[in-house]
């Protein structure tokens, strides 16, 4: 006695519907330039300075409001760590931390020709901060918690500008111990296990503004 056995072919799985955008904030007169958060009801952005302060946003699932800083000048970047503080920075070699409910600037090795553009850590005890003078002459400095200090830059490495000057940073990120800085004249450095940084060939001298990858934090 045989058996045969039929079966209709698999079908093809069905196109899931598009996820609609919507606009939860609309109509600043400042321009908005970072967002960072720590869950879909702890939301921060930040951005430009028109005058009255730094536009600082918060969004707690239902509706932004406004959170002053008591400074002035524009802010570029914000990193919201989980269960943890969320720093912010800007021009005037500025960072700011926000903590149980305050502001606080750190102090920085920078001056006012200084903008930090890109800030990133594993934890609160070791954050990275990137930025440039006028596109130019890229830094790094790193916070243990407490104080912030220079990183050592492979000078020799790094291409020139038309000017002569070193090239600007942008943005940092990291992921497993490894961590990365973009800039200006495509340039990427990148720090192994908190090892010093070097560079890494690209192929490209545009402008580089931000990094990113899976599995960082």
């Amino acid at each position: 006695m045989g058996a045969l056995l039929t079966g209709c072919p698999d079908e093809p799985e069905p196109t899931p519907e598009p996820i609609p955008w919507a606009a939860v904030a609309k109509g600043r007169p400042e321009a908005l330039l970072s967002i960072s958060g720590r869950s879909a009801s702890d939301v921060w952005a930040v951005g430009s300075d028109r005058g009255r302060g730094p536009e600082v946003l918060h969004f707690d699932g239902t509706a932004w409001s406004e959170v002053p800083t008591g400074t002035r000048g524009d802010l570029w970047w914000v990193h919201a760590f989980q269960d943890g503080p969320v720093l912010l920075s800007g021009g005037s070699a500025t960072i700011l931390r926000y903590e149980n409910g305050a502001f606080t600037r750190m102090r920085t090795p920078g001056l006012a020709r200084h903008t930090v553009y890109g800030v990133w850590g594993s934890r609160p005890d070791d954050v990275y901060a990137v930025g440039s003078v006028s596109d130019r002459d890229g830094f790094i400095w790193h916070s243990d918690g407490t104080q912030w200090s220079e990183v050592p830059l492979p000078l020799a490495d790094l291409p020139l500008m038309a000017n002569g000057n070193h090239p600007g940073f942008f943005k940092v990120w990291g992921t497993g111990g490894d961590v990365y800085v973009v800039g200006a004249r495509g340039v990427v450095l990148r720090s192994r296990g908190g090892g010093a940084f070097q560079v890494v060939p690209t192929g490209t001298t545009s402008r580089l503004f931000t990094v990113h990858g899976g599995g960082g934090v």
